[in-house]
């Protein structure tokens, strides 16, 4: 059985936003695409603005569209960007 491993960076609209709140809807959104969160960490950027870092697993046979986890965390209302850092397959 392969696994797949994506890290995402996701940057919040300003340093202002609730980087728990923004955790807690990312794991919403990423249980509803059929994935396991298994990291999070803040990662700070400039300027006070930190990046919410964010590493899931899901079954490469399940196939899942990478672009519409994206897409779905893109349009949380605080979030500014999100980003592909790494994507992997990992065996075991």
């Amino acid at each position: 059985m392969t696994n797949i491993l994506l890290t995402l960076k996701i940057l919040p609209k300003h340093p202002e936003v609730d980087m728990e709140q923004l955790r807690k809807q990312t794991e919403l959104i990423v249980d509803e695409f059929g994935a396991k969160l298994l990291k999070t960490e803040e990662e700070p950027m400039a300027f006070g603005l930190k990046a919410l870092k964010i590493i899931v697993t899901f079954k490469e046979e399940d196939n899942p569209n990478v672009d519409i986890l994206e897409e779905k965390l893109q349009a949380l209302e605080m979030v500014s960007s999100t980003e592909v850092t790494d994507i992997r397959r990992a065996f075991g």
